[in-house]
């Protein structure tokens, strides 16, 4: 049993502690807005993607930098959640992409403010590479410091490797029209796809049935 918990622990460590790959510099911008304020998209903050700098054991890193709240802007979202819980969305900019997530605003402030970016990419960390990028509260570290209010967001950046989005809808993207501008269609199912197939087989079963029945009467006869 001993040996079994030290294999598990090394086997985690070996997970835990594996570098993040980052194949070049660059810098994504994050902005946000509020769902029913007349708020347009204000610059948050920017999410840096560093592979190396002057010190040879420094490792890849990701770091969320945001920029000081002010108390206008403190008062904005708790009005946001007062108003219906209304949403705070993000929209982080890599290139020419948006991608764009949202989240309650009371539950940033119930969680204090701390939040993290959820990076989806497809091998190592290049610009070209990033699938999506989801956004959500972090309350694992929200449970650390309860107490003190902040007066700016506490951010994280985790990196997912080639995971389906799964994100809300953001209110600006237009829901896929089919070829005639009408919602797809929606997938049939087996039976409505090869009901002819079922309908031959039952009827060459119900021909070849009483076929074979006589057949074994005339032979006892």
């Amino acid at each position: 049993m001993f040996k079994i918990s030290i294999i598990i622990s090394i086997i985690l460590h070996v997970i835990y502690s594996k570098e993040i790959e980052i194949k070049e510099d660059f810098i994504a911008e994050v902005d946000y807005r509020l769902e029913t304020s007349n708020i347009k998209w204000r610059k948050r903050g920017v999410i840096n993607f560093v592979q190396k700098n002057n010190n040879k054991n420094y490792k890849s890193s990701i770091n969320v930098l945001n920029e000081q709240l002010t108390n206008e802007q403190i008062e904005e979202i708790k009005s946001e959640c007062k108003m219906n819980n209304g949403l705070y969305y993000v929209r982080v900019k890599v290139n020419s992409n948006f991608y764009f997530a949202q989240v309650d605003s009371c539950e940033l402030l119930k969680n204090n403010l701390y939040d993290r970016f959820i990076i989806n990419q497809l091998g190592p960390i290049k610009k070209d590479n990033i699938l999506s990028i989801s956004y959500d509260v972090d309350p694992f570290n929200a449970n650390r410091d309860k107490t003190e209010k902040k007066s700016e967001f506490i951010s994280t950046a985790e990196v997912v490797n080639s995971l389906p989005s799964a994100g809300p809808t953001f209110p600006e993207e237009k829901e896929i029209q089919g070829k005639n501008g009408q919602p797809p269609a929606e997938q049939q199912s087996f039976l409505q796809k090869y009901w002819w197939v079922i309908m031959i087989v039952m009827f060459m079963m119900l021909i070849k049935g009483p076929t074979g029945e006589e057949g074994g009467s005339s032979a006892s006869s």
